[in-house]
């Protein structure tokens, strides 16, 4: 069983690696839409993990990318290397802080209404 809670960033960034005729090169910004999923097994208590520890997880690394420049975050800042750093972080923060058995399954992040990255713990 999952559980999952999403939310939203705003913050800009470029991709100068690209060709100038390229829109995507210059300084641009989005409403990052996220879906975060987590598993593991039912505790005493009913459920995965409290959403409260999960939300408090997503909300420190929220303030880090939120209204943020995020090249100066994640240097080549495509959805895919976002996504990589959310997973990167959150995995972490789940290993130091979180239930031993409850992991990372899923991130969903959405640039725009109809694209964007899916990661799935393999």
């Amino acid at each position: 069983m999952n559980i999952f809670i999403e939310d939203t960033f705003d913050s800009a960034h470029s991709l100068p690696h690209l060709p100038e005729t390229h829109k995507c090169h210059f300084l641009h910004g989005h409403t990052y839409r996220i879906r975060l999923e987590f598993t593991g097994p039912m505790t005493d208590q009913g459920w995965i993990i409290d959403y409260g520890i999960v939300k408090a997880h997503w909300s420190t690394l929220k303030k880090a990318l939120d209204h943020k420049f995020l090249n100066e975050i994640v240097p080549l800042s495509t959805a895919e290397n976002i996504t990589l750093y959310i997973v990167a972080d959150l995995k972490a923060r789940l290993k130091d802080y979180g239930p031993p058995l409850v992991r990372l399954a899923r991130v969903e992040m959405r640039e725009t209404e109809r694209c964007g990255v899916v990661w799935e713990a393999k």
